[in-house]
Protein backbone atom coordinates (compact mmCIF):
# COMPACT_ATOMS: atom_id res chain seq x y z
CA UNK A 1 0.00 0.00 0.00
CA UNK A 2 0.84 3.39 -0.54
CA UNK A 3 -0.02 6.91 0.63
CA UNK A 4 -1.74 7.21 -3.03
CA UNK A 5 -4.15 4.54 -1.81
CA UNK A 6 -5.13 6.70 1.31
CA UNK A 7 -7.53 9.03 -0.04
CA UNK A 8 -9.84 11.46 1.85
CA UNK A 9 -10.14 13.44 5.07
CA UNK A 10 -8.01 12.22 7.77
CA UNK A 11 -6.20 13.18 11.37
CA UNK A 12 -2.35 12.31 10.00
CA UNK A 13 -0.30 13.23 6.64
CA UNK A 14 2.12 11.31 6.42
CA UNK A 15 5.92 13.08 5.78
CA UNK A 16 8.20 10.08 5.68
CA UNK A 17 9.38 11.25 9.40
CA UNK A 18 11.04 8.32 11.78
CA UNK A 19 10.62 9.31 15.84
CA UNK A 20 12.42 6.31 17.94
CA UNK A 21 11.36 5.96 21.17
CA UNK A 22 10.82 3.52 24.35
CA UNK A 23 7.50 1.99 25.62
CA UNK A 24 7.12 3.86 28.92
CA UNK A 25 9.52 5.64 30.74
CA UNK A 26 9.27 5.38 34.16
CA UNK A 27 11.43 2.19 35.46
CA UNK A 28 12.71 2.08 38.88
CA UNK A 29 15.81 0.26 37.20
CA UNK A 30 16.22 2.78 34.65
CA UNK A 31 17.31 5.34 37.91
CA UNK A 32 21.44 5.32 38.65
CA UNK A 33 21.66 3.91 34.90
CA UNK A 34 20.01 6.68 32.53
CA UNK A 35 17.70 8.84 35.33
CA UNK A 36 19.87 10.66 37.97
CA UNK A 37 19.39 8.76 41.29
CA UNK A 38 18.03 12.22 42.92
CA UNK A 39 15.77 12.95 39.98
CA UNK A 40 12.23 12.56 41.02
CA UNK A 41 8.92 12.98 39.97
CA UNK A 42 7.70 14.59 36.53
CA UNK A 43 11.47 15.49 36.61
CA UNK A 44 12.01 11.96 34.45
CA UNK A 45 9.83 12.71 31.81
CA UNK A 46 11.19 15.89 31.36
CA UNK A 47 14.69 14.27 31.45
CA UNK A 48 13.09 12.24 28.62
CA UNK A 49 12.03 14.46 26.99
CA UNK A 50 15.10 16.02 26.32
CA UNK A 51 16.53 13.33 24.58
CA UNK A 52 13.94 11.39 22.55
CA UNK A 53 10.97 12.44 20.56
CA UNK A 54 8.38 10.11 21.41
CA UNK A 55 7.02 7.51 24.45
CA UNK A 56 4.53 4.87 24.17
CA UNK A 57 2.60 5.98 27.77
CA UNK A 58 2.27 2.39 29.32
CA UNK A 59 0.38 3.97 32.46
CA UNK A 60 -2.95 4.08 30.42
CA UNK A 61 -3.01 0.64 30.26
CA UNK A 62 -3.57 -0.24 33.81
CA UNK A 63 -5.58 3.28 34.78
CA UNK A 64 -6.37 6.09 33.51
CA UNK A 65 -4.42 8.95 35.04
CA UNK A 66 -5.80 12.17 36.87
CA UNK A 67 -6.62 15.20 34.33
CA UNK A 68 -3.83 17.05 35.90
CA UNK A 69 -1.05 14.29 35.54
CA UNK A 70 -2.08 14.96 31.72
CA UNK A 71 -1.34 18.19 32.11
CA UNK A 72 2.06 18.03 33.55
CA UNK A 73 2.80 15.58 30.84
CA UNK A 74 1.40 17.98 27.94
CA UNK A 75 3.23 21.00 29.78
CA UNK A 76 6.54 18.93 29.87
CA UNK A 77 6.08 17.38 26.47
CA UNK A 78 8.28 20.62 23.69
CA UNK A 79 6.68 21.15 20.03
CA UNK A 80 6.83 18.27 18.17
CA UNK A 81 7.38 15.67 20.83
CA UNK A 82 4.62 12.89 20.64
CA UNK A 83 2.84 10.90 22.97
CA UNK A 84 1.30 7.38 22.07
CA UNK A 85 -1.13 5.92 24.55
CA UNK A 86 -1.64 2.29 25.03
CA UNK A 87 -5.43 1.51 25.32
CA UNK A 88 -6.73 0.30 28.80
CA UNK A 89 -7.03 -3.42 29.32
CA UNK A 90 -10.35 -3.42 30.46
CA UNK A 91 -10.85 -2.25 26.77
CA UNK A 92 -8.38 -5.10 25.47
CA UNK A 93 -8.22 -7.71 27.64
CA UNK A 94 -11.57 -7.55 29.74
CA UNK A 95 -14.28 -6.43 27.67
CA UNK A 96 -12.17 -8.13 24.81
CA UNK A 97 -13.66 -4.74 22.98
CA UNK A 98 -17.32 -5.62 24.04
CA UNK A 99 -19.86 -3.25 25.76
CA UNK A 100 -16.56 -1.06 25.77
CA UNK A 101 -18.03 2.22 24.82
CA UNK A 102 -18.41 3.56 28.43
CA UNK A 103 -14.27 2.90 28.59
CA UNK A 104 -13.17 4.24 25.50
CA UNK A 105 -15.07 7.37 26.25
CA UNK A 106 -13.30 7.90 29.49
CA UNK A 107 -9.81 6.90 27.91
CA UNK A 108 -10.41 9.55 24.76
CA UNK A 109 -11.44 11.91 26.75
CA UNK A 110 -9.01 11.70 29.32
CA UNK A 111 -6.19 11.14 26.59
CA UNK A 112 -7.44 14.42 24.29
CA UNK A 113 -5.80 16.65 27.40
CA UNK A 114 -2.52 15.65 26.08
CA UNK A 115 -3.34 18.38 22.98
CA UNK A 116 -1.16 18.65 19.74
CA UNK A 117 1.14 16.38 21.47
CA UNK A 118 -1.42 13.01 21.53
CA UNK A 119 -0.64 10.54 18.73
CA UNK A 120 -1.67 7.12 17.61
CA UNK A 121 -4.01 5.12 20.41
CA UNK A 122 -2.92 1.74 20.48
CA UNK A 123 -5.15 -1.35 20.84
CA UNK A 124 -3.39 -4.20 21.98
CA UNK A 125 -5.16 -7.69 22.06
CA UNK A 126 -3.69 -10.39 23.81
CA UNK A 127 -3.11 -13.76 22.71
CA UNK A 128 -5.82 -16.37 22.84
CA UNK A 129 -8.12 -13.66 21.16
CA UNK A 130 -8.52 -15.22 18.30
CA UNK A 131 -10.31 -13.50 15.03
CA UNK A 132 -13.68 -12.07 15.17
CA UNK A 133 -14.03 -9.86 11.85
CA UNK A 134 -17.56 -8.79 13.03
CA UNK A 135 -16.35 -7.36 16.26
CA UNK A 136 -13.43 -5.78 15.03
CA UNK A 137 -15.65 -4.15 12.39
CA UNK A 138 -17.95 -2.63 14.74
CA UNK A 139 -15.64 -1.68 17.02
CA UNK A 140 -13.52 -0.04 14.64
CA UNK A 141 -16.78 2.21 13.57
CA UNK A 142 -17.14 3.65 17.44
CA UNK A 143 -14.06 5.21 16.58
CA UNK A 144 -13.84 9.18 16.36
CA UNK A 145 -11.87 9.63 13.38
CA UNK A 146 -10.15 12.77 14.53
CA UNK A 147 -7.65 10.32 16.30
CA UNK A 148 -5.20 7.65 14.44
CA UNK A 149 -5.17 4.12 15.89
CA UNK A 150 -2.89 1.28 16.08
CA UNK A 151 -3.90 -2.38 16.47
CA UNK A 152 -1.43 -4.93 17.84
CA UNK A 153 -3.07 -8.61 17.67
CA UNK A 154 -0.76 -10.89 19.18
CA UNK A 155 -3.53 -13.94 18.23
CA UNK A 156 -2.14 -14.81 14.43
CA UNK A 157 -5.53 -15.47 13.54
CA UNK A 158 -6.15 -12.18 12.82
CA UNK A 159 -2.86 -11.93 10.18
CA UNK A 160 -5.12 -11.89 6.86
CA UNK A 161 -5.94 -9.54 3.94
CA UNK A 162 -9.60 -9.15 5.09
CA UNK A 163 -8.18 -7.78 8.85
CA UNK A 164 -5.54 -5.71 6.61
CA UNK A 165 -8.40 -4.61 4.47
CA UNK A 166 -10.70 -2.95 7.06
CA UNK A 167 -7.78 -1.43 8.94
CA UNK A 168 -7.03 0.14 5.70
CA UNK A 169 -10.51 1.37 5.61
CA UNK A 170 -10.18 3.15 8.60
CA UNK A 171 -6.67 4.19 7.98
CA UNK A 172 -5.63 2.25 11.25
CA UNK A 173 -2.13 0.60 11.10
CA UNK A 174 -1.68 -2.60 11.80
CA UNK A 175 1.12 -2.90 14.33
CA UNK A 176 4.15 -4.81 13.35
CA UNK A 177 6.25 -5.92 15.99
CA UNK A 178 8.89 -8.75 17.03
CA UNK A 179 8.49 -10.43 20.45
CA UNK A 180 11.19 -13.12 20.70
CA UNK A 181 11.00 -15.47 17.86
CA UNK A 182 7.80 -14.24 16.83
CA UNK A 183 7.80 -11.52 13.98
CA UNK A 184 4.57 -10.26 12.34
CA UNK A 185 4.16 -9.65 8.74
CA UNK A 186 5.03 -6.16 7.54
CA UNK A 187 1.47 -5.21 6.32
CA UNK A 188 1.50 -1.22 6.52
CA UNK A 189 -2.50 -0.52 6.78
CA UNK A 190 -2.17 3.39 7.23
CA UNK A 191 -0.31 6.67 6.28
CA UNK A 192 1.70 5.64 9.40
CA UNK A 193 3.63 2.60 10.41
CA UNK A 194 3.54 1.58 14.11
CA UNK A 195 6.47 -0.65 15.12
CA UNK A 196 6.82 -2.28 18.45
CA UNK A 197 9.97 -4.21 19.53
CA UNK A 198 10.20 -6.07 22.67
CA UNK A 199 13.64 -7.92 22.72
CA UNK A 200 14.91 -10.33 21.32
CA UNK A 201 14.75 -12.63 24.55
CA UNK A 202 11.90 -13.25 26.57
CA UNK A 203 8.92 -10.27 26.75
CA UNK A 204 10.67 -6.53 27.51
CA UNK A 205 14.24 -8.51 27.69
CA UNK A 206 16.85 -8.82 25.49
CA UNK A 207 19.03 -6.33 23.59
CA UNK A 208 19.19 -6.60 19.79
CA UNK A 209 22.02 -6.26 19.29
CA UNK A 210 23.77 -3.87 15.85
CA UNK A 211 23.02 -6.29 13.17
CA UNK A 212 19.14 -6.67 13.66
CA UNK A 213 18.60 -3.28 14.44
CA UNK A 214 20.15 -2.51 10.94
CA UNK A 215 17.71 -4.57 9.63
CA UNK A 216 14.99 -2.80 11.30
CA UNK A 217 16.75 0.34 10.50
CA UNK A 218 16.81 -0.61 6.73
CA UNK A 219 12.82 -1.51 6.61
CA UNK A 220 11.88 2.11 8.96
CA UNK A 221 14.12 3.94 5.64
CA UNK A 222 12.26 1.91 3.08
CA UNK A 223 9.22 2.99 4.72
CA UNK A 224 9.65 6.45 5.08
CA UNK A 225 11.48 6.73 1.71
CA UNK A 226 7.85 5.48 0.31
CA UNK A 227 6.69 8.27 2.76
CA UNK A 228 5.22 7.24 5.54
CA UNK A 229 5.88 8.36 8.72
CA UNK A 230 7.53 5.68 11.15
CA UNK A 231 6.78 4.81 15.15
CA UNK A 232 9.13 2.88 16.95
CA UNK A 233 8.69 1.49 20.75
CA UNK A 234 11.37 -0.55 22.44
CA UNK A 235 9.94 -2.67 24.96
CA UNK A 236 12.67 -4.54 26.35
CA UNK A 237 13.06 -1.84 29.13
CA UNK A 238 14.94 -4.62 31.20
CA UNK A 239 18.31 -3.75 31.67
CA UNK A 240 18.44 0.10 29.94
CA UNK A 241 18.56 -2.28 26.52
CA UNK A 242 14.80 -0.17 25.02
CA UNK A 243 17.15 3.08 26.05
CA UNK A 244 20.21 1.42 23.96
CA UNK A 245 18.39 0.10 21.36
CA UNK A 246 16.83 2.98 20.51
CA UNK A 247 19.81 5.09 20.25
CA UNK A 248 21.28 2.76 18.61
CA UNK A 249 18.58 2.53 15.66
CA UNK A 250 18.27 6.74 15.50
CA UNK A 251 21.40 6.56 14.94
CA UNK A 252 21.17 4.21 11.92
CA UNK A 253 18.45 5.57 10.41
CA UNK A 254 20.30 8.61 10.41
CA UNK A 255 18.64 11.93 8.89
CA UNK A 256 14.87 10.37 8.83
CA UNK A 257 14.66 10.86 12.48
CA UNK A 258 12.83 14.95 12.68
CA UNK A 259 14.56 15.65 16.37
CA UNK A 260 15.82 13.70 19.32
CA UNK A 261 19.08 14.49 21.02
CA UNK A 262 21.46 17.27 20.18
CA UNK A 263 23.10 17.09 17.30
CA UNK A 264 26.75 18.77 16.06
CA UNK A 265 26.23 21.57 14.47
CA UNK A 266 28.84 20.74 12.02
CA UNK A 267 28.47 17.28 11.13
CA UNK A 268 25.21 16.78 11.88
CA UNK A 269 26.06 13.90 14.18
CA UNK A 270 24.70 12.89 17.11
CA UNK A 271 26.52 14.62 19.72
CA UNK A 272 25.86 12.14 22.31
CA UNK A 273 27.49 9.14 20.34
CA UNK A 274 25.13 7.27 21.27
CA UNK A 275 25.78 7.60 24.84
CA UNK A 276 22.55 8.22 27.18
CA UNK A 277 24.40 7.24 30.11
CA UNK A 278 26.63 8.72 32.83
Amino acid sequence: MTTDDLNGDRPHTATGEILIGTSGWSYRHWRGTFYPERLVGNGTLAYYVARFATVEINRTFYSLPQATTIERWRETARPGFTFAAKAPRVITHMKRLRRSDAALADFLTDVRGLGPALGPILFQLPGGFPRDTGLLRNFLDMLPRDLTYAFEFRDESWFRDRIYDMLADREAAFCIYHLGDRETPHVVTAPFVYLRLHGLGTSHAGAYGREELQRWADACQQWAADEFDVRVYFNNDIGGSALRDAVTLRNLVGERVAWGLPRDRKSGADSSNGRLFG
